[in-house]
């Protein structure tokens, strides 16, 4: 990769439950007036399945809160977090391309993160931050699982953050070039979260270009990082994203940036 590239800068449900009530029927007597056949009550049609409904409705939100409490215990105690890198194809382009194009590009991805991942790793700052897999891409991208062995859960945010931010930036050198050179390249989306989560990134269909890091975590757990990354929050979507990171940490991404690319 060419020395002289260099890096861009980055600077509910609701569920409504029908109250429902009788209708107040008054019958006047006279002591002459005949009295009235009294009706044979029929029963409300409707009782028995709106009960149901209503009790499948209450079930559900009582399940979610017991999951979401789950979660939020997950989340302080965590001692894992998962990158998942989600290639911006919207067109599916990369199933229409040849096979064997397709995989010497998963290849290269796979290479740049395996080498991005070992230097970030290197910074005395991270020291006590592992990987726990192996990560390669596919069409369906790559998960990459970090884990802290001194439980200092501040590091592995920030190591994590770190790392979508630093990939953010080979790639788009890399996307560069390829385009330039006429050949198919994609960006990529990042998103983090805790090991037992659902796929962030898989159900999101709409991506704004400044919001590629994506965090879905609390903000309370979020505020450890806050003196090191600015954390935005996408008030539609339900998630926070990395915003910017001060000068320190943007300089080391710089720096390993270029190492990286002209390890290659």
């Amino acid at each position: 990769m060419n020395r002289n590239n260099k890096i861009i800068d980055t600077s509910k449900t609701r569920m409504g439950i029908s109250k429902f009530g009788s209708k107040k029927h008054s019958i006047l007597f006279s002591k002459n007036a005949p009295q009235a056949k009294p009706k044979q009550a029929v029963a409300d049609k409707t009782d028995k399945p709106t009960r149901n409904i209503v009790q499948v409705k209450t079930s559900t939100l009582i399940k979610r809160h017991h999951d979401r409490q789950i979660l939020l215990k997950q989340q302080a105690s965590f001692t894992k977090l998962a990158l998942e890198f989600k290639y911006v194809d919207n067109y599916q382009l990369l199933d229409k391309v040849m096979p064997v194009l397709a995989k010497n590009y998963f290849e290269l991805s796979s290479q740049f993160l395996q080498m991005a991942i070992n230097q970030l790793l290197k910074d005395e700052r991270l020291q006590g931050v592992i990987l726990t897999n192996e990560p390669t891409f596919t069409s369906k991208g790559a998960k990459v699982e970090l884990q802290t062995t001194t439980n200092n859960q501040k590091q592995l945010l920030l190591a994590s953050t770190m790392l979508g931010v630093l990939y953010q930036m080979i790639n788009q050198v890399v996307y560069n070039a390829r385009r330039e050179a006429d050949m198919f390249a994609f960006n990529i989306n990042v998103g983090i979260s805790c090991i037992e989560q659902n796929s962030l990134l898989e159900g999101l269909t709409e991506f704004n270009e400044r919001e590629n890091v994506l965090l879905s975590l609390q903000y309370s757990v979020l505020k450890l990082i806050e003196n090191e990354v600015a954390i935005n929050k996408n008030t539609k979507q339900k998630y926070y994203y990395v915003n910017n990171m001060n000068d320190d940490l943007l300089l080391t991404l710089i720096r390993i940036c270029n190492n990286v690319l002209e390890m290659e």
